[in-house]
């Protein structure tokens, strides 16, 4: 006999063979029995707590607990609280205590006391396909107009039937139905009506909750309740899935975890709807042999671990969703295959924070896929290249608040149409898709950046967040569609642009709702006269240099100093245009960020924010030279630092 104590926290207890004593103590606490004689007692917190074998007794104290009955003569007391107790195969003796209670009866000849509250007594087995599964329970303290006897598999008119042949009993009166005599005793009670006896589907039961069910090194035959099961396993180390094994998850949503290298199932295992790798290590994970379990419907793979480069099989299965979680691997060599359903027409990709300090390769194949769905809901996700079913001519990502979702090169070549949606922010570059696709971000709130592919056509919609579209120069034609939707969106230039006549700026004024117009690389000019679509803030990135002319007094300029600039940003204002507003944003940087050269020119007044969210971060300009009488007034929560001051043509300038 074992005494097994828990602690303060919420814990998960097991007994022996033997007759066991086991206390919760605080937390919700799973404790199991197993076989031998037991006193189970939760203690404080809502517990889930199964007998098992022998004659146990099940205490469920304060919290609101669940309880469930064995095979034999079991005693379940509820305690305090809205508590769920079941009878097992046994005469138990089941009672509900203080709180509103739901008591089943199990296949013995139970005795149920609800105890104070309203309760409801489930009595299980009024079918006419199993006869004789409903036995003779008694109930000894039933309150009318409170306390509730519910029938399963009875109907309204089987319930009619059997009271209007009631008889009086000591104490109460008793029925039959479904050839069992139910008798109910109460104080004062001498007759019982429909109000007080009612089908399953009259009262709200309470849900029927899972069991955490352990394989162990013997031979185990496993079958799941109601509710939705947990089994657990191993494949290697002390392994307790085994070839004679027989598991059955039953009703619910069963899950399968299993741990170690992936091996092979017992035979005939099914009704399990989730099965959980938790860490398969460097080894291929093959669901397209005779062996896999009947029933799935999700995979789940944590501490993805793909050093060489394996694959998941899940060819045996339609309509299966593949969940990725961390990847534990930094290598370049880390590559992932999912080789999906050769009939699914859709195939469904979770990633649950699928992320590492080196993005690795994912590819997903399925012979008849036209949509590949990937949802990511939680932390960050971050893939090299995703390259998906050739056939596949949608690809939908679906990016969750708080979550994002980041693909440096999305490769399906029959792809025509990407639809982004959620809240969270989404990075993708198209690298292999259709020659014409539609990228429709519009249902996204937290923002899309899009890099096109070299020689594509486009169509962008974008939504309410901050989008950005990058392209080059040369593939903005009249042939693209490009819109930022709501939000603060920018363009961005990939290559060098000289956007100094209507004709050179005409692929950037066909794009609309965009408000800022980036450069990221070489020697750029803009004539801000010949950009008409209404962007009115300049941005330079990375070591771009940036030339403008034609300023106006409503033209912005930024300049992301986060990982220092050696390129220059000279502004030119159009006469008459006598201010200019310059925000240097050092970003996240830990210490300060360097500026090459800023040069202005036909301003009178400059505004220039320093600016940055690094705790070190700053911001210096190496060379300012100023050609006008100008006022420039700096402000921001960073320190700038101005190297070489010089005046240029005029004098008077001040700081």
């Amino acid at each position: 006999m074992a005494t097994v104590t828990g602690t303060g926290a919420s814990d998960y207890l097991v007994g022996s063979a033997d007759g066991d004593l086991v206390n919760g103590g605080l937390g919700n606490d799973t404790i199991r029995g197993l076989g031998g004689n037991d006193t189970l007692n939760g203690a404080e917190g809502a517990d889930d707590i199964d007998g098992g074998d022998g004659n146990d007794w099940l205490i469920g104290s304060g919290g609101n607990d669940v309880l469930q009955g064995g095979m034999n003569a079991d005693t379940l007391e509820g305690g305090a609280g809205n508590d769920v107790l079941r009878g097992g195969k046994g005469h138990d003796s089941i009672v509900g205590g203080d709180g509103d209670d739901t008591l089943y009866s199990g296949l013995g000849q139970d005795t149920l006391t609800g105890g104070s509250g309203a309760d409801v007594f489930v009595l299980r087995g009024a079918d006419a396909n199993f006869p004789g599964a409903l036995k003779t329970p008694t109930i000894t303290d039933f309150v009318a107009g409170s306390d509730r006897v519910a029938i399963e598999g009875a109907t309204d008119a089987d319930i009619t039937t059997a009271l209007a042949g009631q008889t009086t009993v000591e104490g109460g009166v008793s029925f039959t139905i479904a050839g069992a005599t139910i008798t109910v005793k109460g104080s004062g009670l001498t007759t019982l009506s429909t109000a007080n006896v009612v089908t399953t589907a009259t009262v709200d039961q309470a849900p029927v909750a899972g069991q955490t069910l352990t394989l162990t090194t013997a031979t185990d035959v496993i079958t799941g309740g109601e509710g939705n099961d947990t089994i657990i396993g191993e494949f290697t180390g002390t392994t307790t899935v085994n070839a004679a094994d027989q598991i059955d998850g039953g009703a619910g949503t069963d899950t399968l975890k299993l741990y170690g290298t992936p091996g092979n199932f017992p035979a005939g295992t099914k009704n399990i709807e989730v099965l959980n790798y938790v860490t398969p290590g460097n080894n291929d994970i093959n669901l397209g042999t005779a062996s896999a379990p009947s029933g799935v419907t999700r995979v789940q793979v944590d501490q993805v671990n793909a050093t060489g480069g394996k694959s998941i099989t899940t060819t045996g299965y339609n309509g299966v969703t593949l969940d990725l979680a961390t990847l534990n691997n930094g290598s370049a060599g880390g590559a992932l295959t999912w080789a999906a359903s050769t009939t699914d027409t859709t195939l469904n990709l979770e990633l649950s924070g699928y992320s590492n300090a080196t993005a690795q390769n994912l590819t997903v194949t399925g012979a008849a896929a036209t949509t590949l769905n990937v949802t990511t809901d939680t932390a960050a996700s971050k893939i090299a290249t995703l390259t998906g079913p050739a056939t596949a001519t949608t690809v939908n990502l679906a990016v969750g608040s708080g979550a994002a979702l980041s693909v440096t090169s999305l490769a399906a070549s029959a792809a025509k149409t990407v639809n982004v949606s959620g809240a969270g922010k989404a990075t993708i570059s198209g690298s292999d898709l259709a020659a014409t696709v539609t990228v429709d971000a519009s249902a996204n709130t937290g923002g899309v950046a899009y890099t096109g592919e070299a020689g594509s056509t486009l169509t962008f919609k974008g939504g309410s967040g901050s989008d950005q579209v990058t392209a080059a120069v040369a593939d903005l034609t009249t042939a693209d569609a490009l819109d930022g939707g709501a939000g603060s969106d920018a363009l961005a230039l990939s290559t060098a642009a000289t956007l100094t006549s209507k004709s050179a700026a005409a692929g950037v004024n066909d794009a609309v709702n965009f408000e800022s117009l980036v450069v990221t690389t070489g020697n750029n000019q803009v004539d801000v006269g010949f950009i008409t679509n209404g962007i009115a803030n300049f941005k330079t990135s990375g070591n771009a240099t940036l030339t403008a002319t034609n300023s106006l007094s409503t033209t912005t300029y930024t300049v992301d100093n986060s990982a220092g600039n050696t390129g220059t940003l000279s502004i030119g204002n159009k006469v008459g245009e006598i201010s200019t507003a310059l925000t240097l944003d050092a970003g996240s940087a830990p210490a300060a960020k360097t500026l090459t050269s800023l040069t202005l020119a036909g301003a009178t007044s400059v505004s220039l924010v320093s600016t940055g969210t690094g705790t070190g971060a700053a911001n210096v300009i190496t060379t300012l030279a100023n050609a006008d009488n100008s006022v420039i007034t700096i402000t921001g929560s960073k320190d700038l630092t101005i190297t070489n001051a010089i005046a240029g043509t005029a004098t008077g300038s001040k700081v």
